[in-house]
């Protein structure tokens, strides 16, 4: 599979298209108990995405660093991110644990946000290292 490049029409089609977020909400969304990981792989995909189309660059590869410079996400959200990432290199992403009620709120509001303004700009980043890093997470 080839990367998206988050120009114009590719950027419209993510939106619009959503398959791959709606499939990560219903699951989170399901009642059914998840792992630490979903919440990294679902949260990684969309802080990246709202960094890039709202600055126009890329953001930091380290999603850490990432969550910390983040002006979207509120300091409850980041503390909670902060706290997986800790706890997932004490390896224990994959422990099963409860819906995170302001976690999937958050992804829900996300997916409902008008990004259009977005679109279309002429000063294009270059999004490579970014495309790569987000293949290598949702192959992982």
């Amino acid at each position: 599979m080839n990367p998206i490049h988050l120009q114009p029409k590719n950027q419209k089609k993510i939106f619009e298209e959503g398959d791959f977020l709606d499939k990560k909400v219903k699951y989170l969304k399901s009642g059914s108990l998840v792992t630490y990981k979903k919440y990294l792989y679902a949260m990684r995909g969309l802080v990246y995405a709202e960094w890039v189309f709202c600055y126009n660059k890329l953001p930091s590869i380290n999603f850490k660093e990432a969550i910390e410079k983040s002006i979207f996400l509120n300091d409850d959200i980041k503390n909670k991110l902060l706290n997986i990432i800790e706890l997932k290199k004490k390896g224990k992403e994959k422990d099963i644990v409860e819906n995170d009620i302001k976690i999937d709120k958050y992804i829900e509001s996300f997916l409902q946000k008008d990004y259009s303004q977005y679109l279309g700009r002429t000063n294009k980043p270059d999004i490579t290292e970014l495309n790569e890093e987000l293949w290598r997470q949702l192959k992982g």
